[in-house]
């Protein structure tokens, strides 16, 4: 008997050292099925879409407070924000990338009740190339322009791909200023080819003002 209650005694003081061992708990745990580095393939400056699967692995309901992000990088509410264990919700991401070149890093960040990761960051990582190299890269102008008097400004634009381009007509997207540039519209360039773009630009508003030219 004596044997026996000793055996008993020590099976209850393992159960109990079990039940009290870390992880035992349940707890949620947020995932990202992507990962937390992600890396987009290489494109062309403009805006870049990318969606995420974001999962509660753990086993309690997961509650995800708000997804924030860095600079120039936007987000479509998650479907649910309140997760169970296993389950998933989908994060849109949108990043505006139109005025950048070369590589490019974006983060965003998960606020929830994940005790060991209660802000989750994860990195979106891309190489932008483009055709045409400006320099500088905006049309350089003066404090002391006025009212609706034409000044002039250019920017060089050069060919760095290993294709030869046809460019199109310049198009000033502007409210504050309208521009007139020199004709380069059909001209070819060949690889390392450059040329000078000039505007001839007579602004409408007061203060700082900005435009963009694109060029097809």
């Amino acid at each position: 008997m004596r044997f026996g209650i000793r055996f008993a005694v020590v099976s209850m003081v393992a159960i109990l050292a079990a039940l009290t061992a870390p992880g035992v708990y349940a707890q949620p745990k947020i995932q990202v099925v992507e990962g937390t580095d992600i890396r987009l393939d290489t494109t062309e400056p403009g805006i870049i879409f990318k969606a995420i699967t974001v999962k509660n692995a753990g086993t309690s309901p997961l509650h995800i407070s708000e997804v924030r992000t860095s600079c120039g990088c936007t987000t479509v509410p998650l479907r649910k924000a309140l997760l169970g264990p296993g389950d998933t919700s989908i994060l849109h991401v949108r990043m505006d990338l139109h005025d950048k070149v070369g590589e490019q890093h974006k983060d965003i960040y998960f606020l929830s009740d994940d005790p060991m990761d209660s802000l989750l960051q994860v990195s979106f990582r891309t190489f932008l190339s483009r055709d045409i190299e400006v320099k500088p890269m905006m049309f350089p102008a003066t404090l002391a322009t006025e009212l609706e008097k034409t000044f002039k400004s250019s920017v060089q634009l050069r060919n760095i791909s290993s294709d030869t381009i046809e460019l199109g007509i310049p198009l000033l997207q502007s409210d504050a200023m309208t521009a007139e540039f020199n004709h380069i519209e059909g001209l070819r360039l060949a690889p390392r080819d450059s040329v000078l773009l000039t505007a001839s630009v007579v602004p409408h508003i007061s203060g700082y003002w900005m435009g963009k030219v694109r060029i097809p």
